[in-house]
């Protein structure tokens, strides 16, 4: 099982989170599955965006309690086109004990974003 993170710095949590990403098997919501399905992103861009991303864009608790240390995380990058990419996720412990990713959102970024 993994030990327990103390994600307290978002600027140490950011390289967890992009290994999650990137070498393992992020889970989507429905939205994300549905955007997916739609075409208007692919799982590429998600880790792609995770790859170009600087860092944490802001974090906000987790109100529905979900995730490993109580925190969501948004963060923006670029995805396989060049185009920006928005994410909002969450670190959580699968039934087998292990860390994941957990994407709420996740669309192209706009200038609001």
């Amino acid at each position: 099982m993994n030990e327990p993170l103390d994600l307290s710095e978002a600027g140490e949590i950011f390289p967890v989170i992009r290994e999650l990403v990137v070498t393992g098997n992020p889970q989507c919501s429905r939205k994300v599955n549905e955007a997916i399905d739609r075409g208007e992103l692919t799982v590429r861009d998600l880790k792609q965006c995770m790859i170009t991303a600087r860092g944490i864009h802001k974090a906000e608790k987790d109100d529905l309690g979900m995730a490993l240390d109580g925190r969501k995380y948004f963060i923006i990058g670029r995805g396989s086109y060049g185009q920006r990419v928005y994410t909002c996720g969450r670190i959580f412990l699968t039934p087998e004990g292990h860390r994941a990713y957990f994407f709420i959102t996740a669309h192209e970024a706009n200038e609001k974003d």
